[in-house]
Parts: C-alpha cells; sequence; structure tokens
C-alpha cells in the first residue's frame, strides 16, 4: 500500500507503470493502470481483514483510510446514492477502534460522531425512496447501524473514565503531568507526522454540538456527564439488542455497562453514593440474569450467563466491602447490619458457586 501511495502521491494522475515483461515484448500490453489499482485494492481488502482482527497497529491504514473519507465527504453528503452515505458511515466507524485504543478521544469522537450524521443522511434518503415504506429490510438496516453507533459511544466512555482515572493515577505523584488527549503511548507517537489529529474540517460545524466530552476527566462533575451520556446510549443500544433476539451481545452490553458503573465509581469519593451505584449496577445485573438464564439453549449462551454470575459475585463483594467501610464508623453494630453483611456474604458465594458450576 505505501509502495502504491509514493508511486501514486495520492493523485489521480500519474505516469504509467512500467512492466519489464511488456517492455521487452515478452508479453502482450495491457492498461498496467488497471493493474495497478486493481493490486491496490486487493492489497487494501488483505490489511481490512488485518485491521478488523488487530487494529491497534496499523497506524498508516488508519490515516489512508480517514483521508479517503474526508476528501469524499462533500460528494457524499451531496450524493443521492443512499449506499455511498452508508459505506462512508461504515468506514469511519471502523476507525474509532484504533483512536479509542489509543486514547485519541478527539478524533474518536469525531468518527463516531460523522458516523451518525452520516447515518442521518442516509436515512434521509431511505424515506425519500418510494420502497422504503414497505421494506422491513432498509427499518432493520438503519436500527441495527443506529444501535452499532450507541454501543461505540458506550465503549468510548468507559474507555475515557478508565483512561481518565488511570491518569489521574499517575499524575498524583507527579504534579507537572498534564492531560492530553492526543498523547498515546502507542507505537504511533514514535512514527513523523502520526499524531498528527485526523479531523473532517467539513463536517466541524454539523458535529460541533455533540455533548461527550473529549479530553481527560479530573473531576466529579465532568465524569457525571460522561456517565449520563453512556447510560443514555446504553438505553438505545438495549432496545435492539434484546435478550429475546440478541442474547450474546445483549449480556456484553450489560457487561459493559457494570464496567462503566465501576469506573464511574472511581470518581465518586462519598461511599454512600458508591453504595448507592453498586446497588443500582447489580439490580441490572440481577435482572439480566433473570431474562438470559431462561433463554439459554446452547454452551455458549450458558457461557455468557455465566459472566454475569461473575459480574454479580464482584459486584456484591464491592458492596460489602463499601459497607464494612461504613459500619466502621458507627459506634455500635445493630443485629439489622448483621443480618445485611450475611446476606451479601451469601450471595457473593452463591454467585461464584453458579459462576464456577457453569464452568
Amino acid at each position: 500500500m505505501e509502495l502504491y501511495l509514493n508511486y501514486t502521491k495520492e493523485e489521480d494522475e500519474y505516469p504509467d507503470p512500467i512492466y519489464i515483461p511488456i517492455f521487452f515484448h515478452l508479453e502482450d500490453e495491457r492498461n498496467l493502470k488497471i493493474s495497478l489499482i486493481k493490486l491496490h485494492k486487493l492489497t487494501l481488502g488483505c490489511i481490512v481483514e488485518l485491521y478488523h482482527l488487530q487494529p491497534v497497529d496499523k497506524h498508516k491504514f488508519v490515516i489512508y483510510v480517514h483521508n479517503l473519507l474526508n476528501k469524499q465527504v462533500t460528494k457524499t453528503i451531496a450524493s443521492i446514492d443512499k449506499d455511498e452515505s452508508m459505506y462512508w458511515a461504515n468506514a469511519s466507524f471502523d476507525l474509532c477502534d484504533y483512536f479509542t485504543y489509543h486514547d485519541r478521544f478527539v478524533e474518536a469522537k469525531i468518527h463516531l460522531a460523522a458516523t451518525d450524521y452520516m447515518i442521518g443522511i442516509h436515512h434521509t434518503l431511505m424515506i425519500k425512496d418510494q420502497d422504503y415504506s414497505a421494506c422491513s429490510e432498509m427499518h432493520k438496516s438503519y436500527e441495527l447501524s443506529c444501535a452499532n453507533v450507541a454501543m461505540g459511544w458506550v465503549l468510548y466512555g468507559i474507555r475515557l473514565l478508565k483512561s481518565s482515572k488511570k491518569r489521574l493515577l499517575q499524575c498524583e505523584s507527579d504534579k507537572s503531568c498534564e492531560a492530553n488527549n492526543i498523547k498515546s503511548e502507542s507505537p504511533a507517537k514514535f512514527e513523523e507526522g502520526l499524531m498528527k489529529p485526523l479531523e473532517f474540517v467539513d463536517l466541524k460545524e454539523a458535529l460541533e454540538n455533540i455533548e461527550m466530552p473529549d479530553t481527560y476527566v479530573s473531576s466529579l462533575d465532568d465524569a457525571k456527564i460522561v456517565f449520563a451520556n453512556v447510560l443514555k446510549w446504553y438505553n438505545k443500544a438495549k432496545t435492539y439488542y434484546t435478550a429475546e433476539k440478541f442474547l450474546t451481545t445483549y449480556v456484553e452490553i450489560i457487561i459493559n455497562i457494570s464496567t462503566a458503573y465501576k469506573y464511574y465509581m472511581d470518581f465518586v469519593g462519598n461511599t454512600s453514593k458508591q453504595i448507592k451505584l453498586i446497588k443500582q449496577c447489580i439490580k441490572i445485573l440481577e435482572h439480566a440474569v433473570s431474562i438470559v438464564f431462561p433463554r439459554c439453549n446452547t454452551l455458549e449462551e450458558y457461557a455468557h450467563c455465566q459472566d454475569l454470575y461473575f459480574h454479580l459475585a464482584i459486584a456484591y463483594s464491592m458492596l460489602l466491602e463499601m459497607t464494612s467501610e461504613e459500619s466502621h464508623e458507627i459506634k455500635e453494630i445493630t443485629d439489622e447490619m448483621r443480618m445485611e453483611t450475611k446476606r451479601l456474604t451469601k450471595s457473593i458465594i452463591d454467585n461464584f458457586q453458579l459462576y464456577l458450576k457453569s464452568t
């Protein structure tokens, strides 16, 4: 791919390639530009497959795809071909994994928001289609795209909370430490030019009112904004990915949201408020178990239910630890408090046993 880009300089017009066998009349002449383009497309196809398997180190590929998308923004928005906007949206969405992994939240946010924007354009074009009202497949395709973007925002928010807390812990011993949402520990930062923010200039105005923060959060107020957005997108995702139709994905969403609670609680210093949050998390997990377990038919589905039991056991352990800390401040332990401790301990044991039983 890099050789192709160096040769063409990413321009439409470039010199015809030289193929030695043709030069010496050993083979018949053919359009070598077409052959080169076909080879380039084949190469891209292979890289795309590798990217989906392991996106974290495909730095130059990410830049290449972004630049292609950037060139096509205006054309795609103006196009009446509804498939074109969806292809653009899918490509932009795929790049989010790379940016989120490397804590490049500005770019991750831009590409998620741009994906959402293009899906909106796609939907507008679909509505104009005479067959739209009668075509359930079009409805399903749109709903699926919206649900996937919602999941993307959930994962973005979780990563932002996690990385922010990690950075705060690192900065506790280094007062000169500053939040820099572009800086990354990835190999990309060592390669010249790879850390330049990848943005869509033509979409800047359309994307400027997105609520989700794109820098490390350092206060409870900032964390609240992130967490509130995570909950909003979580609710949107699970309206499509229901346990009845998508059991495995539904469980993944529930586990993700329990993880979001965990990272958000790190910013909440008040033990009473943390207890309230972990109880909310337990309620979500227990509700999920109640609707997932009766629907399990395969070993894979039971394995996912097993994951819920594990996260429930951990959540109950956290709750027991918090209530124990709170009780240390109380002079006299009541029978009610002892019963609560016993109940929590039993819940921990029961859920761990259910987890181990299904292994």
